[in-house]
């Protein structure tokens, strides 16, 4: 077999292969905007979803106003807590904590689900409720309460049983 000279063999002509490199760089380009659109789409709706969170948690404020004790086995404590902040908020939880240095309280009662009323705590507004199976409270008791929102936020306070 006989192998013709390198000049006579047939190639594809330089235009052709300039327009050939073209069209693939606009395909890949068009592939890689596609990508990337989707790409930024999904990245800044979940960012705008947290960014949403933050701000609600940032204009939600509570302050716990007073708290009153029942001493003895089966102590109580009513406690008032006021929306400080300028939008509505639930309550998600309160927490009561006896010092270890009490005569008598010493552990704590962790309420997850704490009924106020009314249930939403309007801006401005304040709500009552009552904290039970805080055991063996005594007069002197320092008590620590840390009430929490729903959307994060907290207010904390230590009181002393009188």
């Amino acid at each position: 077999m006989k192998m013709q000279p390198r000049s006579s063999r047939k190639a594809v002509a330089p235009v052709l292969a300039t327009l050939l490199m073209i069209a693939v760089a606009v395909a890949m380009s068009v592939i890689i905007f596609m990508w990337s659109q989707g790409f930024l789409s999904q990245t800044s709706s979940a960012t705008g979803g947290q960014q949403g969170a933050q701000n609600v948690a940032a204009q939600s404020s509570v302050a716990i106003e007073i708290a009153v004790f029942t001493t003895g086995t089966n102590g109580t404590s009513t406690v008032i807590v006021r929306n400080v902040g300028s939008v509505s908020v639930t309550l998600g939880s309160i927490v009561v904590q006896g010092s270890s240095s009490n005569g008598g309280f010493k552990t704590s009662v962790i309420d997850t689900t704490p009924t106020c009323t009314p249930a939403t705590i309007l801006k401005g507004s304040a709500c009552t409720l009552t904290v039970t199976g805080i055991t063996n409270l005594a007069s002197g008791d320092v008590v620590t309460m840390k009430v929490t929102t729903t959307a994060g936020t907290f207010a904390a306070a230590q009181f002393t049983v009188s």
